[in-house]
């Protein structure tokens, strides 16, 4: 398998997760999963990886990760696109981007010791992959998955910025979503109604 798509989510967002398979998710050509914490239920959908004894509170994602990471490497994925259920993909941008080229690709983050890419949206090359699972120490819980990402790959893979994964604002104004009139890759912060308007405006 080339590429996949590991989606952080948790039980209480179905919503999120159902904007996302309503519309970008029609469109990637790559599988995906939604990562949940616990026991899956008796009948649970095959699109939802469940990650036995992890947590699903949002201070605890980073063991979440760590099993999508190690599942993609059983499943010989060689490039895993990590992104948050309130994030919206235009996933051919992101197919012509060429993230495949890059160990770790994201928005660069510098607010800690160590740099880290922006956990809304990112991907990981094979190579980095296997670096996280030697250094999976770090992926624990109480520290933000993206920061335990970085700490992991920080001297073992290049970090690659890349600018057109539009972050950090809440809700974020029909501007900075993928547009057709602008190059923006993915937007993170997206409610379901502005979800969807965006897959309108992209669509119609």
């Amino acid at each position: 398998m080339n590429c996949a798509i590991a989606i952080k989510s948790c039980h209480k967002y179905a919503e999120r997760r159902q904007a996302q398979l309503d519309t970008w998710l029609k469109s990637a050509e790559a599988d995906f999963f939604f990562l949940l914490g616990g026991e899956p239920p008796p009948s649970s959908a095959t699109d939802v990886l469940f990650i036995r004894g992890a947590s699903d509170a949002f201070a605890n994602i980073a063991p979440k990760v760590l099993g999508a990471v190690e599942y993609a490497l059983e499943q010989n994925v060689r490039n895993l696109v990590v992104c948050d259920d309130d994030t919206y993909i235009h996933w051919p941008r992101m197919a012509k981007s060429g993230f495949q080229k890059f160990d770790y690709l994201g928005f660069v983050r510098n607010y800690s010791d160590t740099p880290y890419m922006q956990g809304s949206c990112y991907s990981l090359s094979e190579l980095a992959m296997e670096a996280v699972m030697r250094r999976k120490y770090h992926m624990k819980n109480g520290v933000p998955d993206d920061v335990a990402m970085g700490q992991c790959l920080y001297g073992e893979v290049p970090f690659t910025h890349e600018h057109r994964f539009s972050i950090g604002v809440p809700y974020p104004e029909a501007h900075l979503w993928p547009r057709p009139e602008n190059d923006i890759i993915a937007s993170h912060k997206m409610n379901v109604a502005s979800m969807a308007q965006c897959h309108s405006l992209l669509t119609q």
